[in-house]
């Protein structure tokens, strides 16, 4: 566990409204295979607030917890 602070969590949202047909789908993947983003705490910016994965260590400090504890 000495590491898991540096573990990162791929996180995965789907919503669809099948009621008003097929193009009413969003995700927040990719859909021409670019590289995934990686959230880095110290540059949250509005052009990296859609990334879908995240340090461990980072989520415990944004939630203002401590990861050594």
């Amino acid at each position: 566990m000495d590491r898991a602070e540096n573990y990162t969590v791929f996180i995965k949202n789907s919503i669809a409204f099948p009621y008003f047909g097929p193009e009413f789908v969003r995700n927040n993947l990719n859909a021409n295979n670019e590289k995934q983003c990686d959230l880095k705490k110290e540059k949250i910016t509005d052009k990296n607030i859609g990334c879908q994965i995240f340090r461990l260590g980072d989520i415990v400090s944004l939630a203002g917890g401590n990861f050594s504890k």
